[in-house]
């Protein structure tokens, strides 16, 4: 009877779902009564004082970009003049708009099977452990769901590039950035989903047909570039993650974070999550315009993910790098609906795909990674398993291995 109501009102349902997840982890937030994620969360607090004050985006008087979005969204919470009324309420807007990231993964599931498996992957999605950042200020609560709904407007754009779905891309895409530089992520997975699509589809025109969106995005750089030096500033000038120039890259040792990355990325998400995207890839010929599409960014998606967390591996402190990587999650959990959705199909391809993510996994040297020193806030899918280790051995003896 219940699972009747759902599905005759899953608008209904989405709206309770969204509500409980920002009522709990605001909740829980306030358990936290002071920072802990040093220096970033001293950083946003500063940038958001300084707007609530009427300032800029200044720390003591300097300009500093790391976030312009994020710093905005929680400054109304300063006005409050206390700082700790100011810091627990800063950690509920970043509850409540950490939830909304199960809005687009319900629209997009709605558009791949039904709503009620929309709802699924959507409960899913806010199930995931990367929510206890609620509990800080962290750019990535604002961070979540911008990145997942611009990844759901590029599919959209896919499907039907008309000029309205494509502005939706470059607005989603400016603001993901604008609220983490991470966003800019999003260029490559476009342009290789883009790509991608095209050949599934076996049409150039697919291609093609998405001129005006590369005409806009080559005119957004150019001002960009023509901003940056007029303002006497290099094009190669990273700001406050200068530091990342400076650090000893090598092929092979990124090579080695790239398999470690990906592997820990599919012990976070449950491993099957992974095969029934691989699964769905391999059907993709015969599948919906709509499933090609969502295929397309999905797989492009995790690629670079997976690549940007590599390069993030060697940056202090140095490890596993899920942070940069978990926004993937929810398009493998809509690939597990919509796969369950289909019967599970599990031809030849679902089988090797299965094999080469066993050994990915096999392959982490969890002693070694339990002990690297970005284990705690960046690694959040290993924390079980360390504690798991650390209780069959004793304390410490996961990071003794």
């Amino acid at each position: 009877m219940q699972l009747e109501r759902v599905r005759a009102h899953p608008g209904l349902a989405l709206a309770v779902l969204v509500a409980a997840s920002a009522i709990v982890r605001a909740a829980l937030s306030l358990q936290f009564e002071t920072p802990s994620l040093l220096v970033d969360e001293l950083i946003h607090s500063e940038l958001a004082k300084s707007l609530a004050a009427g300032g800029g985006f200044d720390v003591r008087g300097e300009h500093v970009a790391v976030s312009y979005v994020y710093p905005t969204l929680i400054a109304p919470a300063w006005w409050a003049g206390s700082i700790a009324t100011s810091y627990g309420l800063a950690k509920v807007i970043g509850a409540v708009v950490m939830s909304l990231a199960a809005v687009p993964v319900y629209l997009w599931g709605r558009r791949l099977v039904s709503p009620l498996a929309g709802l699924a992957a959507a409960g899913l999605t806010l199930c995931l452990p990367w929510f206890v950042l609620t509990g800080t200020l962290m750019t990535e609560t604002a961070f979540f769901p911008a990145f997942v709904l611009a990844l759901f407007a590029i599919a959209l754009a896919l499907e039907r590039p008309t000029l309205g779905r494509q502005a939706l891309v470059g607005a989603t895409i400016g603001v993901a950035t604008a609220v983490r530089f991470q966003g800019i992520v999003l260029v490559p997975i476009l342009a290789s989903a883009a790509l991608g699509f095209a050949l599934l589809e076996r049409r150039r025109d697919r291609l093609t047909a998405l001129w005006p969106l590369g005409a806009a995005s080559a005119l957004a750089a150019s001002g960009y570039a023509v901003a940056k030096l007029a303002g006497g500033e290099s094009l190669l000038g990273l700001g406050v993650y200068a530091g990342v120039r400076r650090v000893d890259y090598s092929v092979g040792g990124q090579l080695r974070w790239l398999l470690y990355d990906a592997g820990e990325l599919l012990l976070a998400a449950g491993l099957v999550p992974a095969l029934a995207l691989a699964a769905l890839l391999a059907g993709a010929r015969t599948a919906s315009i709509a499933d090609r599409a969502f295929i397309a960014v999905s797989v492009s998606a995790v690629v670079w993910l997976s690549l940007l967390a590599a390069v993030a591996s060697s940056w202090e402190p140095v490890g596993i790098k899920e942070r940069y990587t978990f926004h993937a999650i929810p398009l493998l959990l809509l690939a597990l609906v919509a796969w369950i959705a289909r019967g599970a199909p599990r031809g030849w391809a679902a089988r090797v795909a299965a094999l080469a993510g066993l050994g990915l996994v096999a392959a982490l040297p969890l002693g070694r990674l339990f002990r690297e020193p970005s284990l705690v806030g960046n690694a959040f899918g290993l924390l079980p398993f360390e504690r798991i280790a650390s209780a069959a051995g004793g304390p410490g003896a996961a990071r003794a291995a």
